[in-house]
């Protein structure tokens, strides 16, 4: 059982679970929209489960890190690049 599907997080309106990353993780608010809209692109649609992955690959990245996401250029869409390599893509974009 995934610990964030049960969270109440995942069901926050989208200004709230956008603060909520940024306390989180230390994210601003555009570096959320663009993790959110490439996950988005790759085949995560439904909300709850594009939420769960944006939560699990800031806090994956955050444990490599250290204490704090460093996003410097280019360095965002190298770790979603190597993120969905990893992780593949959601059964309903491979099926597309």
């Amino acid at each position: 059982m995934n610990p964030y599907r049960e969270s109440r997080e995942l069901h926050l309106p989208d200004l709230l679970f956008i603060e909520r990353c940024r306390e989180q993780f230390g994210i601003n608010r555009g570096v959320y929209n663009t993790i959110d809209i490439w996950m988005f692109h790759h085949g995560w649609t439904d909300v709850v489960e594009l939420r769960e992955r944006i939560q699990e690959f800031l806090a994956v990245w955050k444990r490599q890190a250290g204490d704090r996401i460093v996003i410097g250029p280019g360095n965002l869409t190298k770790r979603l690049q190597e993120d969905v390599g990893a992780k593949g893509l959601p059964a309903m974009a491979r099926a597309e």
